[in-house]
């Protein structure tokens, strides 16, 4: 249908809307086209030609994407309106047009809005160029179930902010999908894309090299390259969107505190033997461990960087900034997976006090794996080689509820603090609550000594229950 056709055809139909021919008469002969196309051509209203009708030729110009419509129509007069109703809100780099409509029409087998069809027509066109690249794309990473794998494809990449779109190499990126299906999502596009192209060694994309480009760039320049290696691995491992990777980075960016020795948490192992799990280890993660981000992802629990829990999941953020906590973690002695881990911070009167434990499906950490390894903790400390930490008592805060009773039971002797009286900062489950969850287990230098029970108060600001 011609354009004039498309005119002709869409006046009679206003002609029974005396009000909107009116105010639609006043636009140039090629915004009255642009606006009733859809009249004609599927019997829908678009979103500004309601915009006139509804509120006047006056005010609809002072809409900037009205604007950029009718920019468009005229600038491409032979292209029917319709391809461009929705990706007037973009920045529009039409390097090969016709490959667009392709892409446009492609869309539409699955889309019978317009607007929607072009908007993801276009991400998909700036991305992948040709309708057969994209659908190549979406061969290799459309799962079966989808009903609609085209739309539902596309809206797995989060694109960055409009506002630099103009200065991204999309191309780039595309090629980067194509080599890697979506392990290329996260963080990408949503972090970087408008500061580098993705990193090339010959002919092919090096994801993990991309990956540690965005770290440079984000300003993360304490890590080392082994870090930030682990770091994208956990990433991708774990699938964090956009919003948990800035939340991630914007800790990344902290300045990281170097407190006194006796403030920081001691370099203990043990082999798993001690506790009944041979194939596995006790010992404290290094400073510059990733996994300390994503602790909680290995447990079932809500201890990682971009949780939404309370101020629970700060405290992988308090162990990697003030230094003055950290995990330690029962891993597997052959691939390193953690299996348990409990947050342990220093308390203000230099008490050791281990948050808890908490453990992965499935494994086989039980009560009396806690109480082993807090009996040989307390055993391991009372040795002269630990006496420059200034252990005081060693605590172990309220685990599991299935936990609690065989706990009791055996450290029935220890008395009960409250970890508000050993830590000012609300972080953790302990430290939010106004009861004696602290259980005391031992202290290092008092078993040194030859007495391993508290019988008296240790320090004045120190409560029994």
């Amino acid at each position: 249908m011609s354009i004039r056709r498309t005119y002709e055809n869409v006046a009679s139909h206003f002609g029974r809307y005396p009000e909107q021919t009116q105010s639609l008469s006043a636009l140039p002969f090629y915004e009255r086209v642009a606006l009733t196309n859809y009249a004609a051509e599927t019997g829908r209203h678009s979103l500004y030609e309601r915009l006139v009708t509804e509120q006047g030729l006056e005010i609809a110009n002072r809409n900037k994407n009205f604007y950029k419509f009718k920019r468009l129509v005229k600038q491409f007069p032979k292209i029917p309106p319709e391809y461009f109703d929705g990706v007037e809100i973009y920045p529009l780099v039409f390097t090969k047009l016709k490959n667009y409509l392709v892409m446009a029409d492609l869309f539409s087998q699955e889309c019978d809005d317009v607007r929607r069809r072009n908007q993801h027509a276009y991400k998909a066109f700036l991305l992948f160029e040709t309708a057969d690249k994209y659908k190549k794309f979406v061969k290799k990473t459309a799962k079966a179930k989808w009903r609609s794998p085209l739309m539902n494809t596309i809206n797995q990449i989060p694109m960055p902010a409009k506002g630099v779109w103009r200065t991204v190499d999309f191309r780039a990126w595309g090629e980067a999908y194509l080599q890697y299906g979506l392990q290329a999502t996260n963080p990408l596009f949503s972090t970087a894309a408008k500061y580098i192209r993705p990193v090339k060694n010959r002919h092919s994309i090096s994801l993990r090299d991309s990956w540690a480009e965005i770290l440079k760039v984000e300003d993360v320049v304490t890590m080392n390259k082994e870090s930030a290696s682990q770091l994208i691995q956990e990433i991708q491992r774990w699938k964090l969107n956009p919003r948990e990777v800035r939340i991630l980075l914007d800790v990344l960016s902290l300045p990281r505190q170097k407190p006194k020795i006796e403030k920081t948490v001691p370099d203990i192992e043990l082999d798993g033997r001690s506790f009944d799990m041979g194939y596995a280890r006790f010992r404290k993660l290094d400073a510059d461990d990733m996994r300390m981000f994503f602790i909680g992802k290995y447990t079932n629990c809500c201890e990682w960087v971009g949780g939404e829990y309370f101020g629970y999941n700060a405290t992988p953020e308090h162990a990697y900034k003030e230094r003055t906590s950290n995990f330690y973690v029962v891993e597997d002695k052959e691939d390193g997976s953690i299996l348990a881990h409990s947050w342990v911070w220093r308390g203000s009167n230099g008490d050791l006090v281990f948050d808890g434990f908490e453990s992965a499906t499935g494994s086989s950490f039980r009560v009396e794996t806690i109480i082993k390894i807090m009996d040989c903790v307390v055993s391991s400390l009372a040795n002269e080689s630990y006496a420059e930490y200034k252990i005081g008592n060693v605590f172990l805060g309220k685990c599991k509820h299935a936990f609690m009773d065989s706990i009791n039971a055996h450290y029935k002797d220890g008395y009960r603090m409250k970890a508000s009286e050993l830590m000012d900062e609300k972080i953790g489950a302990n430290t939010q609550n106004d009861f004696p969850h602290l259980i005391y287990i031992g202290n290092p230098e008092r078993l040194l000594r030859g007495s391993q029970y508290n019988l008296g108060i240790i320090f004045p600001s120190q409560k029994f229950y």
